[in-house]
């Protein structure tokens, strides 16, 4: 039987692992909508050095082929891969039904490269006028615009930058 300070305590983890899964649930629809295939915790199942992934426990998979995008990490960081390849080992029944994931790095850009194309892109005199710029996500500009900003202006108007 849980004293009152440990109900509390079970209450407060519970919204905690809520909050943690509404997350992720909104980080992999956003992953999909920009057309990412999966999604898998950068852990050992990585290899960091020969950049090949095993997709172990997945937090979704909708089928990778060659040239498709996997995320590796979670909600809070994570970095896009390209899949260049797919292999699988014959030699051995287990490791043939095991498809390891060969990739590459996609270079993806900061927010700070972006904001700076987006200064050089705008009027000197716009800049002036800027009171605040964030990432342009769904908390901000109500929709989620991978790689955008949202710049809000003196006079209470907001402008979205997508870079090309």
């Amino acid at each position: 039987m849980l004293n009152d300070g440990g109900v509390e305590f079970m209450k407060a983890f519970d919204n905690i692992v809520r909050e943690r899964m509404e997350a992720e649930k909104e980080w992999i629809k956003s992953l999909r909508k920009r057309g990412i295939k999966a999604a898998h915790p950068d852990d050992g199942w990585v290899n960091k050095e020969h950049n090949i992934v095993f997709l172990s426990h997945p937090q979704f998979f909708d089928g990778v082929n060659i040239g498709d995008t996997i995320a590796l990490g979670d909600a809070d960081k994570y970095r896009l891969v390209k899949v260049v390849s797919m292999r699988t080992n014959e030699l051995s029944l287990y490791d043939s039904m095991m498809i390891h994931y060969y990739f590459e790095e996609i270079q993806t850009r900061t927010y700070g490269d972006i904001f700076t194309d987006f200064k050089n892109k705008i009027d000197e005199g716009m800049l002036d006028d800027i009171t605040d710029c964030r990432p342009a996500s769904k908390m901000y500009s109500g929709v989620d615009l991978a790689q955008g900003i949202i710049a809000w202006f003196k006079d209470g108007s907001k402008m979205i930058y997508i870079p090309k």
